[in-house]
């Protein structure tokens, strides 16, 4: 998910744990992996990271685009020689 830029709530993964038929204590309530089960995944594997995910405005998905991207490095172009600014003042 993360090579698709798409981050996974502490709920959606103990979901997917139920559906790949992880072992795990679940909640019978929920059909879901328990907190506590989510709680020591995390310390099994502290290179991975669940966080909330945050929505990206749309005007900064279209702000994103190669044009705009070009543009800055174009300003910063100008912008770093004009001022004589070497890369390891960055």
């Amino acid at each position: 998910m993360q090579r698709l830029l798409f981050g996974l709530t502490p709920k959606e993964v103990r979901r997917i744990a139920e559906q790949n038929k992880l072992q795990h204590p679940f909640s019978q309530k929920t059909q879901m992996a328990c907190e506590d089960w989510f709680l020591s995944f995390c310390k099994r594997h502290p290179d991975i990271s669940v966080r909330r995910p945050e929505a990206t405005s749309i005007s900064r998905a279209i702000g994103f685009s190669k044009e705009a991207v070009n543009q800055f490095y174009d300003i910063l172009k100008v912008e770093l020689q004009k001022h004589d600014i070497d890369a390891s003042r960055m």
